[in-house]
């Protein structure tokens, strides 16, 4: 049994870093992207499998696992 695929577009997370004032630039929002598991697919959108039983987050558009991802760049984890 595989899990549930999980996308984003990289332009969509570095969009929600700046709504919550935190800049990142590509290469930042490519390695925060890669400590939480995702992997590019070549073509501006990156992706992770979660493992079954483990569903994502229902969040609205400006998501806050990304804003979140996003301040903890700026501030450390």
């Amino acid at each position: 049994m595989s899990g549930q695929v999980v996308d984003i577009d990289l332009d969509a997370f570095r969009a929600t870093c700046a709504q919550v004032g935190t800049a990142v630039s590509v290469e930042e929002a490519q390695a925060l992207l890669l400590q939480r598991g995702f992997r590019p697919d070549g073509h501006g959108r990156w992706s992770k499998t979660l493992r079954p039983g483990h569903a994502p987050r229902k969040t609205s558009s400006a998501s806050p696992p990304m804003s979140r991802a996003c301040r903890e760049h700026e501030t450390g984890p």
